[in-house]
């Protein structure tokens, strides 16, 4: 197939993507990657993409680590399970019983599989049955968490350790859903890519460009071409158009249905979930290149502090910090990246866009505010920044038109996170969508996998076989 990409940024990868400030890199994206390990369902993928080689991808071994500033009590997720267990009892002995049972099927969850390399749409009754097998071991974990990660802490009798298990990862999460991915951390098959998100953008970029597509940056599609019911093409903000005999967007879902097809294919299916389901919560990224030593600090900590303190249209209670120690090609040598995300609000920011001073004043607050703040926990760092970079809601809407900011697409609750969608839209043919926006969930495997399952569906149509190069 021979294929044009254009996208509206210079830089590749959209909401993958990283930006430079004065040497240090500002990692947009990728905290973590599921099924790292080489194999894993996922890694054959990451290898046709060429994103393996030696050194491509360094496990995870310390997940993330909650501190409460006013107890001073602390609890570290690494991948030694027997270590995490002692960890939650210390922290709470009462809770022993739903400890140990989180525990036992984090273990269960750590010997699962999931076939997520081929198309759903093409599996049959012998490709469900290997599916079943490879998750066997998981299994009882499906059938006895299907709540929520919140539904699940509310048995426990500790208010602090319910709190650091919803922030372990959302508190709208099917608790499966957690467990599963701190099973792939146990069995080392979750993991981080050296050089960051934008390298790993690159790789994709030279790997499109090795296989004849072109890539056209500073190219914003404003239409998508129809003709009756086929789409035929893009027209550009500049005015051009280019013609095609397939469409595919791999955009924000809302841009692609309302803005450039006008929302004239919809029906009430999905009208209503982009009325009624909630998206990822938008995001305060705020990143210090520092000379601080982080070398001896788990790279991802989140605190709850004992002073909380106001942004536009939030109240934060609780930084999210991540540091790049272990990636030395993000920084000047010997210094690193310090970043802390706050869970932000969209209308706050974009009403604040139209006035550039206090758009500005906002953010240089929230700086300073973090700091005084993490001065506690990591002492003489304030004296240690040389770089502050603060991005908001608005900066993700402006490169990436993603709805509302949002970082991911749809937030993956017990309601949403097995719902499918179809890559066409109602009456329209030559026309697919992939990407986050059609995976509850979102997140780079499964748009790196929705990409490859439309390839095997357009082959299936023209009775090719479908063989990646």
């Amino acid at each position: 197939f021979r294929c044009t990409v254009f996208e509206q940024h210079n830089l590749p990868g959209g909401v993958c993507t990283a930006w430079n400030r004065r040497g240090y890199t500002i990692d947009g994206c990728i905290h973590w990657l599921m099924w790292t390990k080489p194999g894993s369902s996922m890694y054959e993928v990451y290898r046709e993409l060429g994103l393996v080689d030696a050194e491509a991808f360094m496990p995870l071994t310390h997940y993330a680590r909650f501190v409460d500033t006013l107890s001073g009590k602390s609890l570290t997720v690494d991948w030694d399970l027997h270590k995490l267990e002692a960890e939650l009892l210390a922290i709470s002995p009462d809770d022993a019983a739903p400890i140990h049972a989180l525990c036992r099927a984090i273990e269960r969850a750590s010997h699962a599989d999931m076939l997520i390399a081929d198309a759903p749409e093409l599996a049959g009754a012998a490709t469900g049955l290997r599916q079943l097998w490879m998750l066997r071991s998981a299994l009882p974990v499906f059938a006895m968490h299907r709540g929520s990660v919140e539904e699940w802490t509310k048995r426990l009798r500790s208010p602090l350790l319910a709190r650091m298990l919803q922030s372990l990862f959302l508190p709208e999460l099917p608790m499966f859903a957690a467990i599963l991915a701190l099973g792939h951390l146990v069995s080392g098959k979750m993991g981080v890519f050296r050089g960051g998100s934008l390298e790993f953008s690159r790789v994709l970029e030279r790997r499109l460009d090795a296989l004849g597509g072109e890539l056209v940056y500073g190219a914003m599609v404003e239409k998508v071409l129809v003709d009756g019911k086929k789409a035929i093409g893009v027209r550009l903000s500049d005015g051009s158009e280019h013609r095609a005999d397939l469409v595919v967007s791999a955009a924000d879902g809302r841009s692609t249905i309302f803005d450039l097809l006008d929302g004239r294919f919809i029906d009430d299916k999905l009208k209503s979930r982009y009325e009624t389901w909630p998206r990822f919560r938008p995001v305060v990224m705020a990143s210090f290149g520092c000379s601080y030593d982080f070398r001896q600090h788990v790279p991802s900590s989140t605190f709850f502090l004992r002073q909380p303190f106001e942004t536009p249209g939030r109240s934060v209670d609780s930084l999210h910090t991540r540091h790049f120690a272990y990636d030395p090609t993000l920084a000047p040598a010997g210094n690193t990246v310090l970043q802390v995300l706050l869970e932000s609000d969209w209308d706050s920011w974009f009403r604040l866009r139209s006035d550039r001073l206090a758009y500005k004043d906002a953010k240089e607050a929230i700086a300073d505010a973090v700091l005084e703040r993490l001065e506690e926990v990591y002492p003489g760092l304030q004296s240690s920044v040389e770089v502050r970079d603060v991005a908001t809601p608005y900066t993700m809407w402006r490169y990436t038109r993603n709805d509302r900011g949002a970082y991911e697409g749809w937030l993956p609750t017990t309601k949403s996170f097995f719902a499918s969608f179809d890559k066409k839209l109602p009456g329209l043919e030559q026309f697919y969508m992939i990407g986050q926006w059609t995976t509850p969930g979102g997140g780079i495997p499964p748009a790196l996998c929705a990409g490859r399952h439309l390839l095997q569906l357009l082959c299936k149509e023209r009775k090719q076989r479908f063989k990646s190069a």
